[in-house]
C-alpha cells in the first residue's frame, strides 16, 4: 500500500508526547503507528488494528524492521470487535474517505481491491469510526484523523453525536490558491473553541513549501 501525503501530514501534526498508549485504527502498512512510535516517549506502546490480512502482515514486517519493534503491535481484527485491556490516550487514523461510488470523484476506479477496502467507507462509516473512538479513548485522551474537506459537516455531526469536540483543524491546500483538499482534526471530549489553521503543500513552481518541509522534515529523507 502506498505511503500517502495525507498520512504523512496527519502523523506530523499529531502530538503524542504525553501518551502512554496509542491506537492506530486501520493501520495499513503501519505508517502512522511507526510515526507515533518515533515521536512518543520510550515507555509508550502503540497498537495497530488492521482488518486486511495482507496489509497486517506488511505492517508486522515494517514494525519488526524498525527501531521501535518492542513497542509496536499489530492487532489483526475488525475494530468493531476489538476489546483492549485498557483505553488509549491517543487514537490516530486515516479512515476510509469515500462514502461510496460517488460521481464527484473517480479516484476509487483506479484502486486495487486492497486499497479500495481502505478508502471506501463501506468498511468503516464516519459515525461508526467516532463511536468506536468514544469507547476506546481514555477520558482525557484525544483523536487525530483526516477526512476530505468536502465531508466537514459529516465529520462534525458524527463527532458531536459521539460526544467529541474539535479542538483544532488544519485545512490542507495543494497550492495557495486551491480549495482545501483534506482537513486534519484533533478532537477530544472537552468543549473548546476550534483553532483553525491552514497548510499549503506546494509552491506555484510545484516545489514543496517551507511550511510543509518544516512540518514533515523528520520523516522525509530528501528534506
Amino acid at each position: 500500500m502506498k505511503v500517502g501525503t495525507d498520512s504523512l501530514i496527519l502523523g506530523s501534526l499529531a502530538e503524542p508526547v504525553h501518551a502512554r498508549r496509542i491506537l492506530d485504527i486501520g493501520t495499513g502498512s503501519g505508517l502512522l503507528a511507526l510515526m507515533m512510535a518515533q515521536k512518543s516517549n520510550a515507555n509508550c506502546t502503540v497498537d495497530a488494528v488492521e482488518l486486511d490480512e495482507r496489509a497486517g502482515l506488511q505492517a508486522e514486517t515494517n514494525f519488526a524492521q524498525s527501531p521501535w519493534a518492542g513497542r509496536l503491535c499489530v492487532k489483526q481484527e475488525d475494530i468493531a470487535r476489538f476489546e483492549p485491556d485498557a483505553r488509549y490516550d491517543l487514537i490516530i487514523s486515516n479512515p476510509p474517505y469515500f462514502a461510496g461510488h460517488d460521481d464527484r470523484t473517480r479516484a476509487y476506479e483506479t484502486m486495487g481491491e486492497q486499497r479500495k477496502l481502505a478508502r471506501l467507507e463501506n468498511g468503516l462509516r464516519i459515525d461508526d469510526f467516532f463511536r468506536h473512538c468514544a469507547r476506546l479513548l481514555a477520558n482525557e485522551g484525544c483523536v487525530y484523523c483526516v477526512y476530505p474537506h468536502q465531508r466537514h459537516n459529516d465529520v462534525i455531526n458524527a463527532a458531536s453525536d459521539a460526544g467529541f469536540f474539535v479542538d483544532q483543524r488544519w485545512d490542507v491546500h495543494n497550492k495557495a490558491d486551491s480549495v482545501p483538499k483534506v482537513s486534519v482534526y484533533r478532537l477530544s471530549a472537552m468543549a473548546s473553541v476550534t483553532q483553525i489553521h491552514s497548510l499549503t503543500i506546494r509552491n506555484e513552481d510545484n516545489t514543496y513549501t517551507d511550511e510543509y518541509k518544516i512540518l514533515c522534515q523528520d520523516f522525509y529523507v530528501n528534506f
